[in-house]
């Protein structure tokens, strides 16, 4: 009912090399994500997006419809892939946010200023929103919130990293879990950092093992 198809595009793509242990990515452009057709929008408990997701037209376009219909909250993955992104449009979508999640260096590309916690917080009330996740790296992440409390949390020492592609989906992953469970907010930061920890020490961005994920579920007690 939810999942659109497009039979002309694949489905999108990136390439990912690293170049002294950084990853470099290559997103392919016209793929199936970039063409998603506007659909009868509903009211939900909380829309995720990519800033990714408005870089063609057609998909911005319904982007901006399912944003008009109001969900309850509206969480924002920053995504400053070069040359896939506009400053204007992507301050027009965390003007409307609610939660957003960007790197370090992401921070200070949209302020201008070093990615401090002063800039975090000033980030968060230019654009009035609920929170900011700052990822940091083998750092960890900290969360700044709108009544000025400040969360950090940091892999537990001894972290094996085999890859850390889709460490920051994976922590995002658990972060609108939490949220829609309404965890307390030190809980769902650690079981974020701990799936993600999780994650970076396998190979690829993906596990395909059931027993993977189960582990963590029943460690949760989420219903499977």
């Amino acid at each position: 009912r939810h999942l659109q198809t497009d039979p002309a595009r694949p489905t999108g793509q990136v390439t990912v090399t690293f170049e002294d242990g950084e990853p470099a990515y290559d997103i392919v452009a016209d793929c199936a994500y970039d063409n998603i057709d506007p659909v009868p929008a509903e009211p939900c408990e909380l829309l995720y997006h990519g800033s990714l997701a408005a870089r063609a037209a057609t998909s911005a376009a319904t982007l901006k419809l399912l944003r008009a219909a109001g969900p309850r909250r509206v969480f924002i993955d920053v995504n400053l892939r070069p040359p896939w992104w506009q400053p204007a449009v992507v301050q027009d979508l965390l003007a409307g946010a609610d939660w957003v999640k960007l790197n370090s260096d992401e921070l200070a590309i949209l302020s201008g200023n070093p990615a401090t916690t002063e800039t975090g917080r000033a980030f968060l009330q230019h654009y009035g929103l609920r929170g900011l996740l700052v990822t940091q790296g083998a750092r960890g992440a900290q969360l700044l919130l709108a009544d000025g409390e400040s969360l950090q949390v940091a892999p537990r020492p001894g972290t094996e990293v085999v890859d850390t592609v889709g460490a920051g989906d994976a922590f995002t992953a658990v972060m609108l879990l939490g949220l829609l469970q309404e965890w307390p907010l030190p809980l769902l930061l650690a079981r974020a950092q701990q799936f993600a920890a999780a994650v970076v020490g396998r190979r690829g961005a993906t596990v395909d093992q059931q027993d993977f994920y189960r582990t963590f579920t029943r460690q949760w007690q989420l219903a499977e």
